[in-house]
């Protein structure tokens, strides 16, 4: 069940036991074999280990937003983005900093070596209604490439998304089911 997970041993106040493999807790009743209850927390992870590290694509303008008052979108980036990152970061607006999900941080169905600044894409994935999304694939710098267009047609066809809307050369195409 935790095979990609590394545990580590936590403190758990009281008499348990804490396994740490990731962030969501439970916590789970356990007893000896002498009758003694013992407490173990065992938290599963459920995003993956991705960071964005030196990505910054999602502020350089090629999405839309706000930040604390500072408009950002096609040809502008964030006006508090500096070369080392956010130079807000601390203090960066719920909406749509800290708000955002940049799916190739949360779906490893996408390759590590499609981090939006390494292939040049954002991975967008946008609530269509309460059963249904949609992923948006944004260029980001340069036209997309032949392994980006081939790895949309792969996600599609997983049956993950039925709408998936992605940009080339500036126009925008869709597929449907």
């Amino acid at each position: 069940m935790f095979q990609n997970s590394s545990i580590n041993k936590i403190y758990c106040p009281g008499d348990g036991i804490g396994i740490r493999v990731g962030l969501r807790s439970q916590i789970l009743g356990v007893r000896l074999s002498s009758g003694a209850p013992i407490k173990l927390a065992i938290m599963i992870k459920i995003n993956s280990d991705r960071s964005c590290g030196e990505c910054t694509m999602c502020c350089q303008g090629h999405l839309t937003g706000s930040a604390h008052g500072f408009e950002f979108g096609p040809n502008k980036p964030c006006h508090w983005i500096r070369d080392s990152g956010c130079g807000i970061y601390p203090y960066r607006p719920d909406t749509p900093c800290k708000s955002f999900k940049c799916e190739w941080k949360v779906n490893k169905e996408i390759p590590e070596e499609f981090r939006p600044d390494k292939c040049k894409a954002i991975f967008v994935k946008r609530p269509m209604s309460e059963t249904e999304s949609r992923l948006d694939v944004v260029e980001s710098g340069d036209v997309l490439s032949a392994d980006v267009l081939h790895l949309i047609m792969i996600l599609f066809q997983s049956h993950k998304y039925d709408h998936v809307q992605y940009q080339r050369g500036g126009a925008w195409y869709e597929l449907k089911r």
